[in-house]
């Protein structure tokens, strides 16, 4: 047997021009930059953060939120941090690498390039208290699907982290840029069209006479990509014009497409082997089934799903969704700012969606800034990506209003322990509400509220009276673990991360919980572990957000209690008085005719027969002439059911 050809090294380059073009991409990926001095700024701040020595938890989001390839390794090289871009670029997911030894990934890394980062990273932690502060390499990985991908990369010791310490890396990755970005003149950003040329005939939303705010001119994505190269779209040319790659992953792509016939401007999303995974395919499905039946105009609507050549065999779907061409979180990046009136707005929008999606029996279970997508003109939000929502039963929906104190030995409570148990593991961890944390297996929709309030927090921060800089805005809670007791994907223990856990970060926020709010937490571990907590004091939102209106203050306050006992139902958040010069009963009186009902999350688990019969019904919905050849065939003899 002939051994494998080793790949072919990685090697190091001169760290001169690795800063250099490291500071040029980095500066082409700032946002919406409208001066060559703004992007002189932002190199200045990359150079000064190439001179420090952070700690993880001092970077906070912009690790997670940059456009360059960031990822961290403690001194046993375990994987620490694994950002939203390093996700989107190898299509590993943050689940399969997080805590994962590097060396063990010979999927993603090959020998030379952990030989590298070993050396690397023993160099940062021997040298950083005094010798060099960086090192520069160009380090060759392998994406999911297989594709080669060289990396030009700063590695940078982490000395203050509490895990210890280890290594930051940041990367670009070079096969992206075809054309030598190194060679460009920075200045050439100064040619980006001033803001100011986007605010024309915008209208904000009107649903009673008051003077509304005109829109936030909020920058569409500037970093699509060419659909040139894109394969396996032939299903879909027919009837839509491919026009520009908005994102993609390990689960496919998003394309945003042109109805051919009418000129209507979609997102297309293509979902790549459906049906290889039971757990990721009956995800697929749920989402696809609720989105069906919500109809409400700030929860995105599914066009369609592209049927396939053969309808028995497929094995990848395209789903139809309107398209919007902007979200919160790239609102929240840009250089804008928003008044009084546009949050007050867009609350109004996310709570009015949250009362029609609740009154359907859903909780999202994973809202944040970027699954809120945003229209500009006329302004208007979206609640996207379902994938993660589940139904309520009754008790868990009356829980809210009804303001029960639990009793975890109750025969109600036990009685509610053999209903469907909700999983412990979800919503984007920032936006994680406390229960959650706690290992609550009965929360209700006031996780949805919570996470509403996190973005309402965020949304403040965008004023120039709150705060003056867009580069100084920050998430409210903003951990780098979860917590302790909370359990993250495969059931593996939160790393050590101290005071930047989850729960710390919020409760360095909102103080010290009191004793009878802990006494209603079922988990006598989390009861134990909070009542040894050192005391902390709360923070003043008002200190926080200067800029705010009273009343806003004391709607963030009380959507954020710790107890979802005492928090603001959506009811109470609509009737609040902060909201009362623009709310209309008639919208935000709109509710789903009935509750959504999924009998197949009851059923257990699905084969993948079964999962893929139940998503045909799904693309057949949309399509008459499929749904009559699914009668035809359900009522023909067993011996010629045959779907032609």
């Amino acid at each position: 047997m002939h051994a494998a050809p080793a790949p072919p090294p990685a090697f190091t380059v001169n760290n001169a021009s690795v800063r250099k073009l490291l500071r040029q991409t980095l500066g082409e990926h700032l946002e919406y930059a409208q001066s060559t001095q703004q992007v002189r700024q932002f190199v200045s701040s990359v150079d000064s953060f190439f001179q420090s020595t952070e700690s993880l938890a001092s970077l906070g989001k912009s690790l997670y939120s940059s456009r360059a390839i960031v990822f961290v390794v403690d001194k046993s090289m375990r994987v620490i941090l694994w950002n939203d871009c390093a996700i989107g670029v190898t299509g590993f997911s943050r689940e399969e690498v997080a805590g994962r030894n590097f060396l063990d990934l010979p999927g993603l890394v090959p020998l030379g390039a952990t030989t590298l980062l070993e050396r690397a990273l023993q160099t940062c932690v021997e040298n950083a208290a005094g010798g060099p502060k960086m090192q520069a390499l160009e380090l060759q990985l392998y994406s999911k699907d297989g594709r080669e991908l060289r990396l030009l990369c700063e590695c940078t010791p982490l000395l203050g982290n509490p895990a210890g310490a280890g290594m930051l890396v940041v990367a670009q990755d070079l096969m992206a840029f075809q054309s030598s970005i190194a060679q460009r003149e920075m200045a050439a950003l100064a040619e980006t069209p001033a803001l100011s040329s986007m605010q024309e005939n915008h209208h904000a939303p009107v649903a009673v006479p008051v003077p509304a705010a005109a829109p936030p001119p909020v920058p569409p994505n500037r970093h699509s990509k060419s659909v040139a190269n894109l394969t396996g779209w032939d299903e879909v040319s027919p009837k839509y014009q491919l026009e520009t790659v908005l994102g993609q992953g390990s689960y496919g792509q998003v394309v945003r497409c042109k109805h051919v016939a009418t000129g209507e401007v979609v997102a297309i999303k293509k979902i790549r082997n459906v049906f290889s995974d039971p757990i990721d395919a009956k995800r697929i499905l749920r989402e696809l089934c609720i989105l069906r039946q919500l109809n409400h105009r700030n929860i995105v609507q599914i066009k369609e799903i592209i049927c396939p050549a053969d309808i028995s065999r497929f094995q990848d779907i395209f789903v139809v969704f309107e398209f919007l061409p902007s979200d919160l979180e790239k609102l929240l990046h840009s250089p804008q700012f928003l008044s009084a009136e546009h949050i007050r707005w867009l609350l109004l929008d996310l709570l009015k969606a949250l009362k029609y999606m609740h009154s359907a029996a859903i909780v999202h279970r994973d809202l944040k800034p970027a699954n809120v997508l945003l229209n500009l003109s006329p302004v208007a939000i979206k609640i996207c990506d379902y994938g993660l929502a589940r139904t309520l039963t009754h008790s868990q929906l009356s829980h809210p209003s009804a303001k029960r104190k639990r009793d975890a030995h109750s025969p109600q409570a036990a009685h509610k322990k053999i209903q469907r148990q909700l999983t412990e593991h979800v919503v984007t961890r920032w936006y994680r509400a406390p229960e959650i944390i706690f290992r609550d297996h009965d929360y209700s929709t006031g996780i949805d509220v919570w996470s509403v309030g996190c973005i309402f927090a965020e949304l403040l921060s965008m004023q120039k009276t709150s705060v003056p800089s867009h580069f100084q805005r920050e998430p409210l809670f903003p951990g780098v673990s979860c917590f302790p007791l909370s359990p993250g994907g495969h059931g593996q223990r939160a790393l050590p991360q101290d005071s930047q856990d989850q729960l710390s970060t919020i409760l360095r926020v909102l103080g010290s919980m009191a004793e009878d709010d802990i006494a209603e937490i079922a988990d006598p571990d989390v009861r134990f572990y909070l009542r040894n907590l050192p005391p902390q004091p709360r923070k003043s939102f008002a200190e926080m957000y200067p800029g705010a209106e009273p009343e806003a203050i004391d709607l963030l306050h009380v959507m954020l209690q710790m107890n979802p006992r005492k928090r603001a139902s959506v009811d109470e958040a609509l009737n609040h008085r902060y909201l009362a010069s623009i709310r209309s009963i008639e919208d935000e009186d709109q509710v789903a005719p009935h509750p959504i009902q999924m009998e197949f999350d009851d059923a257990g688990t699905l084969s993948i027969q079964e999962i893929r019969r139940l998503m045909t019904n799904e693309i057949a919905y949309y399509h008459p002439h499929v749904r009559q050849q699914l009668q035809a065939a359900a009522a023909r003899p067993p011996q010629h059911r045959k779907l032609q």
